[in-house]
């Protein structure tokens, strides 16, 4: 199985199937940190679900590990030991928070506007004003109209 070609010529796979096998070579790598870009936007609810409990949750192959889990998915925030909201690019908010608030507010179906209302107002958000974009300068006015 760790030797089959999977491509554009051999098999052909949905993006599901993709997520899957990606995130499968990513447990085989056997480290202490794994960054999770939201694995689980492009599995149905059920798959999402089986995968978390299976591997990133608390109870999965991971558990002895760091995870770090990039998601819009609310019901995953239950479990978390911290959670970070980001704002155009930059920390908002961030806590640590018990799993009965999690679960009432995401019974109440306003996840993003009452998780916000979990933190007090006296919590000031972190500043990060620095952007990390650089402005492009143009070095040479040679460009010829081919390359375009």
């Amino acid at each position: 199985g760790d030797f089959i070609m999977i491509g554009e010529n051999e098999i052909i796979l949905s993006s599901g199937q993709k997520a899957r096998v990606s995130f499968a070579c990513a447990l085989y790598g056997n480290v202490a940190i794994y960054l999770l870009d939201d694995p689980l936007s492009v599995v149905d609810h059920r798959v999402a679900q089986q995968i978390y409990e299976r591997c990133i949750g608390p109870c999965g192959l991971l558990k002895n590990k760091t995870r770090l889990l990039t998601t819009h998915q609310a019901q995953f925030l239950s479990e978390s030991n911290q959670i970070i909201f980001l704002s155009h690019g930059y920390i908002d908010k961030q806590s640590c928070l018990n799993e009965n608030n999690i679960r009432e507010n995401y019974a109440n179906n306003h996840e993003k506007s009452k998780l916000a209302t979990l933190f007090d107002d006296d919590d000031k958000s972190m500043n990060d004003n620095q952007s990390i974009i650089v402005d492009e300068k143009l070095l040479n006015d040679d460009t010829r109209w081919s390359i375009w």
